[in-house]
């Protein structure tokens, strides 16, 4: 496997999603919402026909904060641009 560390495509994703609503409407004001538009950055683990996965956090030898999303729900893959890895020097 390839080190966690290399240079990974980091993105900013816009995908669809469903809200549910769990009070009593008249049908025609149900009929006005719309689904959630969100948002997520990160690095790419996995860009296929059925999945975008993404995470946000990362060390040497693992990732956290990961995103899962239904590849149908991508609207919009954003290519951003990497920020240099920087090193503390305790």
């Amino acid at each position: 496997m390839k080190s966690i560390t290399e240079i990974k495509r980091r993105v900013k994703a816009t995908w669809r999603d469903a809200q549910s609503f769990a009070e009593w409407l008249n049908p025609d004001d149900a009929k006005k919402y719309k689904p959630a538009i969100n948002y997520s950055e990160g690095y790419v683990l996995t860009d296929n026909d059925d999945v975008l996965i993404l995470y946000m956090t990362y060390n040497d030898t693992d990732i956290g904060d990961t995103c899962v999303i239904p590849k149908e729900n991508v609207v919009n893959i954003c290519e951003l641009k990497n920020i240099k890895k920087s090193v503390s020097k305790a």
